[in-house]
């Protein structure tokens, strides 16, 4: 339904929405809807303007019971934050003074598909991400999720935490 509006440049019309569902939610573990609603709406360059007017509703580390579903939003905010360092980069602005930077990602107690953690490993991979830590804790991930994460060995990710996932040690195998 967000695409319809994206389409209509009602970008007034999605601000608006956003500001009241981020005011309604006080619940900080889950996904917050504004964050999927943002998402949905699609629009990068309208994401980065909102979450530099209100960088404190958008700075989120703990994400518990997700889904495959969910995981489209985290890569989108993701992508958007490396976006935003990349600028603050470029106009040499040091990551400690950008309030978007996020170096510990902890998603817990979620139903994660391949696919899913697929998309949340590739916007990790992204040059200027400012993840460096990634805590996996009960996402029910499996042996097919093993290849989707072997990347993040070489970014800059230095901390995966996996724990109580269901990943055998033959993947670990030489």
């Amino acid at each position: 339904m967000l695409v319809f509006y994206r389409r209509q440049k009602d970008n007034k019309f999605i601000e608006e929405l956003i500001e009241v569902l981020s005011s309604e939610e006080s619940r900080r573990w889950g996904l917050p809807t504004s964050f999927k609603c943002l998402a949905e709406y699609g629009d990068k360059h309208f994401a980065k303007n909102i979450i530099k007017e209100h960088p404190s509703k958008f700075w989120i580390d703990v994400f518990q019971s997700l889904t495959a579903v969910d995981s489209i939003t985290v890569s989108f905010l993701l992508d958007v934050f490396s976006e935003l360092n990349e600028e603050a980069t470029e106009k040499h602005q040091p990551f400690t003074e950008n309030p978007f930077v996020v170096t510990k990602l902890i998603i817990c107690s979620s139903n994660l598909t391949q696919s899913g953690i697929r998309r949340i490993c590739k916007s990790l991979e992204k040059e200027f991400c400012s993840v460096t830590a990634l805590q996996l804790i009960g996402c029910h991930l499996n042996d097919e999720c093993v290849d989707c994460m072997r990347g993040l060995v070489s970014s800059r990710l230095i901390e995966l935490t996996l724990n109580f996932i269901q990943i055998t040690d033959a993947v670990f195998s030489v």
